[in-house]
């Protein structure tokens, strides 16, 4: 693999992610809530993996205790952060929401 094109593929994925904010404020604009707007990205996030991994014949079964577990995880690490992010967007750009987001990693 030519070494170019990872700098093409962290060009792109910089490019969708910083988007993915302005998308969040133009979706905010909408008559929507925005806890039912993030409820909604994780939902299509989750169709798209379980058609992929459906696809790939990748075993998803996990047991009753280790599933609850899991909601739990994804509901503190995904929805709240999510839902979250979609309120804050109604009163901050999405500049400053991207900016802000980015420091999470510096946080924990």
């Amino acid at each position: 693999m030519p070494k170019y094109l990872n700098y093409v593929w962290f060009i792109l994925l910089a490019a969708l992610w910083g988007g993915s904010y302005v998308a969040i404020k133009e979706v905010d604009r909408l008559t929507f809530p925005p806890l039912f707007d993030a409820a909604f990205r994780v939902v299509i996030a989750w169709l798209v993996l379980f058609i992929l991994f459906r696809c790939a014949q990748i075993n998803t079964r996990v047991t009753f205790q280790l599933r609850w577990r899991m909601w739990i995880i994804g509901l503190f690490a995904l929805g709240f952060p999510f839902a979250f992010l979609f309120w804050s967007e109604r009163y901050v750009s999405a500049g400053v929401a991207g900016i802000l987001c980015a420091t999470v990693p510096l946080w924990a």
